[in-house]
């Protein structure tokens, strides 16, 4: 071999070696990034972290108030007594018993529409905002305060340190038309969600696949769990999104997004669990942990 040869070699090893790098470091810093915005968004005052109550109701009428009295008994904070929710079979009316802000106009009596109807009706009063929700058969109201503890309090979400070995090629398989998984969420309601297909890939020499939540191609939300839950990481599992480009048959899987579900952080909410088809017998040592 030439001397000319030997430092071509060396130039192209040593080009490639500091390519790597910089992808890596590019990674690690777009990823941190996302860490920041992401707490950013669970501060946000009407994010998951204001969540402060949860009651499901029957039909039936109900006096609304942090008085002791009442039958939903809001926080000390709230007022005494805000009104009376009516329901009856899928109708809701609320009658306020002070001003209350509704989508945000001063109303006293008013229709509810709950966060199925596309037209969800969110009431107001100081820093708290409360709306009907509806999982399967069960519907209750859902409570959020500003100035919840947890939302001021929070100043870091402790996650594995990024990890190029849990970034992977997979392999796209759309699923077929009107293809649907069983998700039940921890309330213990189970419905069919419409699937956007498949990813298979390698993780040790072994492969494995997720089905994602989606409709096509786009952006699909995959529920999963492995064998961290319980361990380092959430027990209910963790939730990742992952882009699926139009025309392509691959994409990258990376673990490091991985982030945990609302109900990691309050027990107000109503998170969907991973299905069967997405419990990993493998460690996933890679995206949010489960202490704060």
């Amino acid at each position: 071999m030439t001397r000319l040869s030997f430092l071509f070699i060396l130039l192209i090893t040593y080009t490639g070696c500091s390519t790597s790098k910089n992808i890596k470091a590019l990674n690690e810093t777009n990823h941190e990034k996302w860490k920041q915005k992401r707490l950013e968004n669970l501060k946000s005052p009407k994010g998951y972290l204001s969540l402060a109550g949860l009651y499901w109701l029957d039909q039936g009428t109900y006096k609304v108030g942090s008085d002791r009295s009442n039958d939903i008994i809001f926080p000390d904070l709230a007022p005494l007594n805000v009104g009376t929710l009516i329901i009856k079979k899928d109708s809701y009316k609320f009658n306020a018993t002070m001003p209350v802000l509704v989508n945000g106009e001063t109303k006293e009596s008013f229709d509810m529409y709950s966060d199925l109807s596309g037209k969800m009706t969110e009431v107001n009063h100081g820093t708290f905002y409360w709306h009907i929700i509806e999982r399967g058969n069960k519907r209750g109201i859902r409570l959020k305060d500003t100035l919840n503890d947890v939302r001021l309090n929070l100043t870091s979400v402790k996650s594995y340190k990024y990890n190029s070995d849990f970034v992977v090629p997979a392999r796209v398989e759309l699923a077929k038309p009107n293809e649907t998984v069983s998700i039940t969420n921890v309330v213990g309601v189970t419905q069919d969600q419409k699937v956007g297909g498949t990813l298979f890939f390698e993780l040790d020499g072994k492969e494995y696949s997720l089905t994602g939540l989606g409709d096509g191609y786009g952006s699909w939300f995959f529920v999963f769990g492995d064998e961290t839950n319980s361990d380092t990481t959430y027990g209910g599992g963790r939730f990742l999104y992952v882009d699926v480009t139009a025309g392509l048959d691959n994409t990258i899987l990376d673990f490091n997004y991985a982030h945990n579900p609302p109900c990691f952080f309050t027990s107000f909410a109503t998170c969907p669990l991973p299905p069967k088809e997405n419990k990993l017998p493998i460690r996933i040592e890679a995206g949010e942990k489960s202490d704060h």
